[in-house]
């Protein structure tokens, strides 16, 4: 299975991967929505999409409308932004879009890496700060 990383500054899309790769776990990563969308239709193995929320051209919530209404894709998606402090608007996308399923705040630590990874793909080992034992 595979995390799907769509942020237009390039570097992070480029150090969230280099961490989901440390934990094996296969990851891809796009600067914009549209190559993320052609990504969406030709992986089928995509588990989750990490999506900023503020990009030049399309956002993510484009990208979210996008894949739920023109591909019928319920992938899950978990929002980063730096922007996205409010409670309020955590809620209306969590009430608005089926499969929002979480939010990051950028900058991203190692401890929110984790909480995806125990969340989404297997359980993190308490005993090693970055050690990961796969689910059965």
């Amino acid at each position: 299975m595979t995390v799907l990383i769509v942020d237009d500054e390039t570097f992070i899309g480029e150090e969230l991967s280099d961490v989901f790769k440390f934990f094996e776990i296969e990851c891809l990563v796009t600067t914009s929505v549209d190559q993320a969308i052609k990504v969406l239709k030709s992986d089928t193995l995509i588990k989750l999409v990490i999506t900023d929320l503020r990009m030049p051209e399309k956002s993510g919530e484009d990208l979210i409308k996008e894949t739920g209404a023109d591909l019928g894709l319920k992938t899950n998606f978990v929002i980063m932004s730096g922007h996205l402090a409010d409670q309020r608007t955590k809620d209306y996308f969590l009430n608005t879009y089926e499969h929002v399923t979480g939010f990051i705040s950028k900058p991203i630590g190692i401890e929110d890496i984790k909480e995806l990874i125990k969340k989404y793909f297997s359980k993190v080992s308490k005993d090693s700060h970055l050690k990961v034992v796969k689910s059965v």
